[in-house]
């Protein structure tokens, strides 16, 4: 299991691990984090979560979850912000 930092990057995340938001409207959905600039990618997530809006309803500051394969390759949470 890959342990991830509060200042994890997305250049920091493993590429068979998969990056999500999740607002508190419901909502969830895959980052197209190929496209962001070379500075958002060396920027911790944390700090790019206030960037970040709803695709339905607008609202920023999504949960920001990481997840990763574990035994019998079921995903489970890897890495979240806000912690919960």
């Amino acid at each position: 299991m890959r342990v991830y930092d509060d200042d994890t990057t997305i250049d920091d995340k493993l590429s068979c691990d998969q990056l999500s938001l999740v607002c508190d409207c419901g909502h969830s959905c895959g980052v197209a984090w190929a496209h962001w600039s070379r500075e958002m990618k060396f920027t911790p997530l944390r700090r790019l979560r206030p960037r970040m809006a709803c695709q339905r309803c607008g609202k920023r500051n999504p949960t920001i979850i990481i997840h990763e394969y574990g035994d019998g390759g079921q995903m489970r949470v890897a890495w979240r912000w806000p912690k919960a």
